[in-house]
């Protein structure tokens, strides 16, 4: 069974007169389609998780679609015939760290806006995710096997010292020429299972930026403690 159920994508991208994008509806409708996705799901699955509708942006802000002004009136919108908001009738919060032309460096920066946008909401204290991240087909062709595998690895080791609950890499096997890390050197999959499973477990004690911009990290894991170099 599926267990977590992220409603809707990246719903404060406004449509343009070329593309509807993923939503088009009103904060009121999103509301009462998430109070429906709640009821409906968890009386087939108690268990379920309810992710919020995610919303991107989150390091060029700017515009009608700033996430730190729809997030915050998303969650607080209210459902039809009141009584509740959308915030209650979600289990996590859900977001999309797309750094677009900045650095990975910028990911405790976009979180802090998004905890902050959460904390207008009153939810400060909910589970927060990154359900979908990755270098997008612009950046991907321009990046070499070494840039594109050193991102990954910083972004995944940069998200886990924010506390969130997970990071989704997206995509896995895209078409070649186009977004997932499948496609190039098969080393690059190697690599990063390889310090997935080194931090599986572990915690990060300590991140810093030395002189030659390596980040240089620190992790306990039980009993043991070890060092890595991004």
């Amino acid at each position: 069974r599926i267990l977590h159920w992220e409603v809707r994508n990246e719903v404060n991208i406004a449509p343009t007169a070329t593309r509807a994008f993923f939503w088009s509806g009103t904060k009121q409708q999103l509301a009462d389609e998430v109070k429906a996705c709640n009821q409906t799901i968890k009386a087939i699955i108690p268990s379920a998780l309810i992710l919020a509708p995610s919303c991107v942006g989150w390091g060029t802000l700017g515009g009608g679609n700033d996430p730190t002004v729809y997030t915050p009136a998303m969650l607080t919108q209210a459902v039809s015939g009141g009584g509740s908001v959308l915030s209650d009738w979600i289990d996590w919060m859900t977001v999309h760290l797309y750094y677009l032309a900045n650095a990975p460096s910028i990911i405790p920066t976009m979180v802090a806006r998004v905890r902050a946008a959460m904390a207008t909401a009153g939810i400060s204290s909910m589970p927060l995710i990154d359900s979908e991240s990755g270098i997008l087909d612009t950046q991907y062709t321009s990046y070499t096997d070494a840039r594109y595998l050193k991102n990954m690895l910083r972004h995944t080791v940069l998200c886990a010292t924010q506390g969130m609950v997970g990071s989704v890499w997206y995509a896995y096997d895209g078409a070649a020429g186009s977004i997932g890390f499948m496609r190039r050197d098969p080393t690059i999959a190697t690599q990063y299972l390889a310090l997935i499973r080194q931090l599986s477990g572990a915690t990060i004690a300590k991140l810093v930026q030395v002189s030659d911009g390596t980040l240089v990290g620190q992790y306990t894991k039980g009993a043991t403690s070890g060092t890595i170099y991004l």
